[in-house]
Parts: structure tokens; C-alpha cells; sequence
């Protein structure tokens, strides 16, 4: 048994490469694996561009070369991360070859680009991939996958990224959250860009502040260089809100444990299923965020709600009056209902993705 994984691997770390390391994880575990890591190099200008590119397109035609002599022998199947913009046509070759040569495909798709605004690049790779089996990661990427590509329901897997995300460490000696306190807190951790929605997040506080809703609010993330003059302008005037710059690890675990609400007010038009809003569910906050790609499905009506841009500052003001009605005990209750809702997604998201290891470790000879 041997697996071909293609993908881009960490550095640099964002949600894609992520993911693909932790998958390429669960498929060691399995059996061996050769991996064709595809990571681009850092931009860069003038002759040093004109170097890397060299480079980079000599270190493209090497994977491309090894992945043609490890295809030739035979191996059980190829996994590959699907590439969301114009990597799919440093991907496409590598299709071409394992359709050639009949060897069990999956891919993992991680982006709507391609679904929001339908491609021929894309079109050229599905044509290609149009017996391989398709990894979506909720069932409205996996039905405009169909609808869009013709790919059939039968060969799309719908797995949630809830299965790569770790168990939450419990709480400390002294616990994070106290839900005696009056005010409510409000947090929203991103890069933060202007999509992302930080003004949008700012506005909310605002319209707190004016209706008279005691509440606090956490910034977390790192500051796009291009808009720090007006977030800093912004935040100092909302002297209940700070900002605590890049969280990882316990410290974002902390940050989740003790909000109260989550706003993501995402103005990205190609947003999928943002790992963000698993985390904060699984801390039990409560979360109301823009509603693109697979948030919707994300978060039913006890866990938050997903709103159009026009709505989303009411339902946030909404949401913020509910949460301040609450007593301690119905805010304690509605944490842990948040939380179950999560493990129960986290579980049944386990076990799709130990069959589809099994499936790619092990594909039956009538795999696509």
C-alpha cells in the first residue's frame, strides 16, 4: 500500500495548508505516504521575483517528475488538496497523470472561488477529476459542486474541518468564564482586514454603547498595515474594547472560553467553513456571523445565526439584548447546549473521516 498526498504544506500556515498537514497526519497513520508538497515561495520583486520564479518553476517540474515515476508503480491512490485560484493549473498535470494511469483519486476541496464564479481553469480540472471522488466540506459546497461541475452526489464525501480541530483543553484552576458578570463579552479574532470585518465589528460596539448594553469586547489578531491608522483611531474611541494582538495555543483557547458572543462579519466573498467559528462553538460562545459558503449550516438558531451583510449589525444588537437577559444559570446552560451541538458535529466529522482514510488507504476496486 502507498499514498501519493499533493498539496501545500505549512510554511506558510493558513487554514489550506493546515488542513492539508493535518490530513497528510491521519494518512501516515495509516500506512506510507509520499508526499509532493507543492508551497509556492514568498512573493518577491525585481531580480530577486525573477530568481525565485526560477526557482520555483524548476522545483514545480521536479515534483511533477517525481510524482510521474512514483505514479508509475502503482500506488494504491493519490490524495490532493484542490487549489482555490490559479494553483489549480500547477495541479492539473498531476490529474492528468494519475487519470492516465487509473489510479483511485480524492480531492479536497477547501474553497468557493471556484463555485462563486464558475472557472474553465476549473472546468478543464473536473473534466479530468470526473471519476475521482470529491471531498466537500458541508453538504452546500458538495451540492454546488455537482450543480456547477456535474459531478455526481455519489462520488462528493461531505467532511467537516470539525474533524482536524484538537480537543479543548479543560479550564484552568480559576475558570475563564463568569457568567455572573453583567456585562456581556464580545470578541472577534481574524487577521484583521477590512474583509474580514473589523468596521463592521466596531460599528456593533457603537450601537451598543448608544442603546445602553453593558458589554466588553477582545480584539484578536494581527493588524493589516493598511488599515492601522483607522483601527487604531476606531478602538480608541471605544474604551470598552481592547485589543490583544495574535492569540495561539492556550492563550486563544482562554480567549474563546471566556466571550460570551463571536462576531465574524466577514465581508470575503469566497469564505468556506471557517475554522474560527468551530472553535468558538466548541467553547460554547455564541456566534453571529456573515452568511457565506457553509456558515449557514454552521450555526442553528440555538448556537447563533447567520445573516445577510444588510442584517447582520440588528441581529448582532439582537443577540447582545438576549444574551443580557439571561440569568447565570441559563447563560451556563446555553454554553453547555453550544458545546454539545459541537461535540456531536466533532464525533459524527471523527467518523466520516476514519472511513474516508480507510476508503483512501484501501479503495475498493470499484472506486471512481
Amino acid at each position: 500500500m502507498s499514498i501519493l498526498f499533493l498539496g501545500p504544506l505549512p510554511p506558510p500556515v493558513h487554514g489550506f495548508s493546515a488542513i492539508n498537514a493535518a490530513m497528510l497526519a491521519r494518512l501516515e497513520q495509516a500506512g506510507p505516504v509520499t508526499v509532493f508538497n507543492r508551497a509556492l515561495p514568498a512573493q518577491a520583486t525585481g531580480a530577486r521575483a525573477t530568481r525565485k520564479a526560477g526557482r520555483a518553476l524548476g522545483h514545480w517540474l521536479g515534483l511533477l517528475g517525481g510524482f510521474i515515476a512514483a505514479a508509475s508503480r502503482r500506488p494504491t491512490s493519490v490524495y490532493a488538496g484542490f487549489s482555490g485560484g490559479k494553483g489549480q493549473l500547477l495541479d492539473l498535470p498531476f490529474f492528468v497523470v494519475a487519470r492516465l494511469l487509473g489510479i483511485p483519486t480524492y480531492v479536497h476541496h477547501h474553497s468557493f472561488a471556484y463555485l462563486n464564479q464558475p472557472s474553465r481553469l476549473t472546468g478543464a480540472c473536473m473534466k479530468v477529476l470526473s471519476r475521482a471522488r470529491h471531498i466537500a466540506l458541508c453538504p452546500e459546497m458538495a451540492k454546488a459542486i455537482g450543480a456547477t461541475y456535474g459531478i455526481p452526489q455519489a462520488q462528493l464525501i461531505v467532511l467537516s474541518n470539525a474533524a482536524f480541530l484538537p480537543a479543548m483543553s479543560p479550564p484552568e484552576t480559576t475558570p475563564e468564564y463568569h457568567p455572573a458578570r453583567q456585562a456581556i463579552k464580545v470578541g472577534f479574532l481574524s487577521n484583521i482586514t477590512a474583509e474580514k470585518g473589523i468596521f463592521e465589528f466596531f460599528a456593533v460596539l457603537r450601537r451598543a454603547a448608544e442603546a445602553g448594553l453593558a458589554h466588553e469586547a477582545e480584539i484578536a489578531g494581527p493588524v493589516d498595515p493598511g488599515i492601522l491608522d483607522r483601527f487604531q483611531a476606531e478602538l480608541a474611541a471605544l474604551p470598552q474594547a481592547r485589543h490583544l494582538g495574535p492569540l495561539y495555543g492556550a492563550d486563544k483557547q482562554r480567549f474563546f472560553q471566556r466571550i460570551d458572543l463571536l462576531l465574524f462579519p466577514t465581508r470575503y466573498a469566497n469564505e468556506a467553513e471557517p475554522v474560527t467559528l468551530h472553535e468558538a462553538l466548541q467553547a460554547g460562545a455564541t456566534v453571529v456571523a456573515a452568511h457565506r459558503g457553509c456558515i449557514g449550516g454552521m450555526l442553528p438558531d440555538h448556537c447563533g445565526s447567520a445573516q445577510p451583510a444588510e442584517a447582520f449589525e440588528s441581529q448582532a444588537i439582537q443577540t447582545l439584548q438576549e444574551l443580557t437577559s439571561l440569568d447565570p444559570a441559563r447563560r451556563l446552560a446555553k454554553r453547555a447546549a453550544i458545546q454539545q451541538h459541537y461535540q456531536t458535529t466533532a464525533e459524527r466529522s471523527e467518523r466520516t473521516l476514519r472511513q474516508l482514510v480507510q476508503d483512501i488507504s484501501h479503495p475498493s476496486t470499484s472506486s471512481p
